[in-house]
């Protein structure tokens, strides 16, 4: 009885072992065709390794190739349902990744698709993203950012360098964007100053320009500001994390912020500043 069990586990090991071994193999396939260009066919294989691999670092890192080969096939309604559908994973680093990930296939989406959206909320228990309005959509962009947000501690551990494989850093300045958190300002920023803004239209409030202009914005992260502020307070912040392989990126991120004004000047309030001159 002893030896039979012995074997079972044995057995059970070797399947397991085999059924490793073929993952990595497949994911070498995968990676290659990816690399060539070859999105479909990548796309097979890397559906193949998400449902079928029990290993998390291959099941993720192929999920995020499964959705990036459907955005470079320009199928971003796929990609994008695939990202609301499926649970975010908890466990670092896959939980930023795929964080990022959905909130900038989500921007995509909504950049293709938001003209053919429908303007009405539906109440449904799943959701389909094509019934989901783009204030909808905006919503779930903006919750990916503030997760990210809560995680911006790990962030900063995270070198920018080492994330090739999930995303273009070929022609990266090192030095404005050493680590994760940065392309998160990055990202965010961005979407706050176009996205958000147009969303919000007439009824966005224009921050006064001179607030963005003092040595340093006082006002801390506040969520609920308007677009164009909360976008001058994550710069703002991102220069105060003065850690030894950020020292160029802050004070970059502080001369971005006092130019806030001049290049998104319709974003703010510049009366002030005329009146200023005015008086000189």
């Amino acid at each position: 009885m002893r030896t039979i069990s012995k074997c079972v586990v044995l057995g059970l090991i070797l399947a397991f072992f085999v059924v490793e071994v073929g993952a990595a193999s497949n994911m070498r396939e995968a990676d290659e065709l990816f690399d060539k260009g070859t999105f479909q066919e990548a796309l097979e294989v890397y559906e193949s390794i998400f449902k079928e691999s029990t290993d998390d670092d291959a099941r993720w890192r192929a999920f995020f190739r499964v959705c990036e080969s459907l955005a470079h096939l320009f199928r971003y309604g796929e990609a994008g349902q695939k990202l609301i559908s499926t649970p975010v994973p908890l466990d670092m680093p896959y939980r930023v990744r795929i964080l990022i990930l959905k909130a900038e296939i989500l921007r995509n989406f909504l950049t293709q698709y938001s003209y053919h959206q429908r303007k009405d909320v539906i109440e449904e228990e799943e959701k389909d993203i094509f019934r989901l309005t783009p204030d909808e959509i905006q919503a779930d962009i903006m919750r990916s950012y503030v997760e990210l947000w809560k995680l911006r501690e790990e962030l900063l551990e995270m070198d920018l360098r080492e994330e090739g494989y999930f995303l273009d850093i070929e022609d990266t300045d090192f030095g404005m964007y050493p680590t994760l958190y940065d392309y998160l300002i990055l990202s965010w920023t961005d979407f706050l100053l176009t996205q958000e803004t147009r969303r919000l239209g007439g009824k966005a409030i224009r921050p006064d320009a001179e607030l963005l202009l003092a040595e340093r914005v006082e006002r801390l992260v506040h969520l609920e500001d308007p677009p164009a502020l909360l976008a001058a307070q994550l710069m703002e912040e991102a220069s105060y994390e003065k850690r030894r392989n950020r020292l160029e990126a802050t004070e970059r991120w502080k001369i971005r912020r006092l130019l806030l004004p001049l290049k998104h000047y319709g974003l703010f309030d510049l009366k002030a500043l005329v009146d200023d001159r005015t008086g000189i």
